[in-house]
């Protein structure tokens, strides 16, 4: 189909083996040792306040480096489109089991409560609301911080 055809003749142009599209879902396997995690995240705080799952789905054909012009490419296509319609299914899938297998939710919060953590490395972040002092006034005001397309607050006179 189209989507096969691409995936061969984007992996032709990179100069590596022109395979296409996987035909079969690949099994799964424990990550390979010694275990870095798997790719990058911006999700590490969270990840040590809450329970986090995190999910791979495939958006390029096999074989495509993520960081590559290839990459980009396969992105804006039904190819990726697919991937993450199936990546939706599995998290209201998880979300589903969550709220109807509440013996399943403890689990997760038992084993993340078990979980030996360090300390967290950044301290927590400030507050969106700060109290602070007008120099013309001795009185306490709360101010907002003037954030992209929003005008800062008036003095107090």
């Amino acid at each position: 189909d189209a989507d096969h055809g691409f995936a061969v003749r984007l992996l032709a142009a990179m100069g590596r083996p022109a395979a296409g599209l996987a035909t079969e879902v690949l099994p799964l396997r424990p990550p390979a040792e010694p275990d870095l995690g798997g790719p990058s995240s911006d999700t590490s705080e969270v990840s040590w306040a809450a329970p986090h799952l995190r999910l791979v789905a495939a958006v390029v054909p096999l074989g495509v480096p993520l960081h590559s012009w290839a990459a980009t490419a396969a992105t804006g296509t039904s190819i990726a489109h697919a991937g993450l319609l199936a990546a939706a299914r599995y998290l209201a899938s998880a979300a589903v089991t969550l709220v109807e297998q509440p013996e399943t939710l403890a689990a997760v919060r038992q084993e993340f409560e078990a979980a030996e953590r360090p300390p967290a490395p950044l301290p927590a972040a400030p507050s969106r609301r700060t109290t602070c002092r007008h120099p013309s006034s001795s009185t306490p005001r709360a101010s907002r911080r003037a954030l992209p397309g929003r005008r800062p607050s008036p003095p107090n006179p």
